[in-house]
């Protein structure tokens, strides 16, 4: 079961509630010591270290191209450490995702919210994810509605076959189609300049779907 948050007409966005259970407690700081997920790290450190984190994402290849992954990996941060943080930047993420309208933004926070769930490999995430894209379809427009599908492709290849293969045979190949047979609706909020760029063109978003159909209906059989 997901939580369901609604900020203003059709916006919707889910939450899974054992998320709260699973999430280690973080409940003392004693003498310029934090004890951190039964961890002690002197707080000056783990406030560095979680700055350097939030800034690439959660994502230690981030870390690894902008060179600080050596600086970051000498503070020693226990994976729970980071699993807490994660948790915490989803809740952050999907915050803004709830707050704003702008549906070009909406998308963009969720790919991170995919790239999260895709570190964290929670599967109750991954299906609040698919249940957020089937109840959205409705309410976003096309390009929003199938980048968001993109997102959520990039997302579940983190997870076993036997995951993703369903999700991907059973939901999103038939959403793909459902959508590519309807018209498509493009938002304001993707013009540039108060003019829609190329790839907002009809035939352009079309193709777009045609090809994530093709690709992964050849990559299934």
């Amino acid at each position: 079961m997901c939580r369901t948050y609604t900020r203003g007409l059709s916006r919707m966005a889910y939450l899974s509630p054992n998320n709260v259970e699973s999430e280690p407690s973080c409940n003392a700081l004693v003498g310029g010591y934090k004890i951190l997920c039964g961890v002690i790290i002197v707080d000056s450190n783990l406030q560095e270290a979680k700055k350097i984190f939030f800034a690439h994402h959660g994502m230690h290849f981030y870390m690894a191209r902008g060179e600080i992954y050596d600086y970051y990996k000498s503070f020693n941060i226990p994976r729970r450490v980071e699993v807490s943080w994660l948790r915490e930047m989803l809740s952050d993420i999907l915050d803004k995702f709830h707050k704003t309208p702008n549906l070009k933004e909406k998308e963009r926070l969720f790919t991170r919210y995919g790239k999260t769930v895709a570190q964290l490999k929670d599967e109750d995430e991954l299906q609040c994810m698919m249940k957020h894209i089937s109840s959205g379809k409705e309410c976003y427009d096309t390009i929003t509605i199938s980048n968001m599908i993109g997102s959520l492709l990039n997302t579940v290849q983190s997870f076993s076959d036997s995951v993703k293969i369903p999700i991907i045979n059973n939901e999103i190949i038939p959403l793909l189609k459902d959508i590519l047979n309807g018209d498509v609706r493009i938002s304001d909020d993707y013009k540039e300049n108060g003019i829609f760029p190329d790839y907002c063109l009809e035939e352009k978003v079309r193709e777009g779907l045609m090809n994530k159909i093709t690709y992964w209906e050849s990559k299934l059989l």
